[in-house]
């Protein structure tokens, strides 16, 4: 198993989830009239829900590629993140299209909807790269102790 590249792409995934965070809420507002306002945050929803949905897209083309291991309950562990993170995957994209379809008048609610959905996904995602990164650990130690 290549634990180097799944550490780093989990890891890169990671910092570009924080990331992309982080440059969303520190960008500068600027006064504008309220329907300047609902379309510059709206935008910006978008790109935060299709960033987020496009780094758990590219988590499950990674974990796929490592879920070549007939260990059993590390397998096991493997498939268990993978279906979370489609899970996640397809509770980004029911948001980002009501998102989308987001008017004024509910746009505060669908605001708020949409950052605890970022906020949730985040923090499971972090969990899920824990569990994924303790499976690849056991098995490198199983595969390092049968080569002694």
């Amino acid at each position: 198993m290549k634990k180097g590249k799944l550490k780093y792409s989990i890891k890169g995934s990671i910092f570009l989830l924080l990331l992309t965070g982080a440059i969303v809420s520190c960008a500068p507002q600027k006064e504008k009239s309220l329907s300047e306002e609902f379309e510059s945050e709206k935008k910006e929803m978008i790109n935060e829900l299709e960033s987020l949905e496009a780094d758990i897209d590219k988590s499950i083309d990674e974990l796929e590629d490592e879920m070549n291991i007939n260990e059993g309950p590390i397998e096991r562990n493997f498939e268990k993140a993978m279906a979370e993170l489609k899970a996640k995957k397809k509770d980004v994209n029911e948001s980002l299209e009501e998102t989308k379809n987001a008017t004024k008048e509910n746009w505060d609610s669908v605001k708020n909807d949409s950052e605890k959905l970022f906020e949730e996904v985040k923090s499971d995602f972090n969990k899920l790269v824990k569990e994924v990164e303790e499976s690849a650990s056991e098995v490198n130690s199983e595969l390092n102790e049968s080569d002694a």
